[in-house]
């Protein structure tokens, strides 16, 4: 019984130190020509004696250079390789890291993006002792669509027009009063000549 706890206890604590966790961190997209930067975060979980990662690119990208903080430079070794893997020609970018650490790790490489637009896959492959995983990530290489145009403001409505104000009329002459006048003109010029044709007294 004893010695099926303690084989149980070494594979749980096995399991515990042969472990790792990798972030990959790249762009979703590219402009054509352009340089780029892929990151890798390696979380060991305990403490790991040896770690090896390889990316798969497309075949014809090279790298530029590559850095890594948390380890030493000196204790990595770094080759590539145009092989198959998974049914095409891909370029294998690969490092060991030979001592062992037990800290996270930032290992980081720098490529330029051909001129030619696309989809392109990148597979990335690490062992450990007691274990392997992988992740695979895609780059769009082409220029960005414009942003649209914002829509024009609408136009303010224009102010209603007033209507203008009427203009007050001259007052006319009220009707009677032109009445007046003419029944005064005739009556005078009824006596006018009523008086010039009164008969004359007959001499005696």
């Amino acid at each position: 019984m004893k010695k099926i706890l303690f084989a149980l206890a070494f594979l749980l604590l096995a399991t515990s130190v042969f472990a790792a966790n990798v972030d990959r961190s790249m762009p979703q997209r590219v402009d054509p020509s352009s340089t780029f930067t892929v990151t890798f975060t390696i979380n060991p979980e305990g403490t790991l004696s040896a770690f090896d990662i390889a990316d798969f690119v497309p075949s014809s990208w090279t790298l530029n250079d590559w850095s890594v903080s948390g380890y030493s430079r000196s204790d990595v070794t770094y080759d590539s390789q145009v092989r198959e893997y998974q049914g095409q020609t891909r370029n294998g970018l690969h490092w060991a890291l030979n001592k062992s650490f037990s800290s996270p790790i930032t290992l980081s490489y720098t490529m330029t993006a051909p001129g030619i637009t696309g989809t392109y896959e990148f597979i990335a492959v690490w062992t450990y002792p007691g274990g392997f995983n992988s992740k695979t990530s895609s780059l769009v290489v082409g220029t960005a669509a414009p942003a649209p145009s914002p829509a024009p403001a609408p136009s303010p409505s224009p102010a209603p027009t007033p209507a203008p104000l009427p203009t007050p009329g001259t007052p006319g002459v009220p009707d009677y009063t032109v009445g007046l006048v003419i029944l005064v003109i005739i009556i005078i010029a009824g006596a006018v000549y009523m008086l010039r044709r009164k008969p004359k007294k007959a001499s005696a």
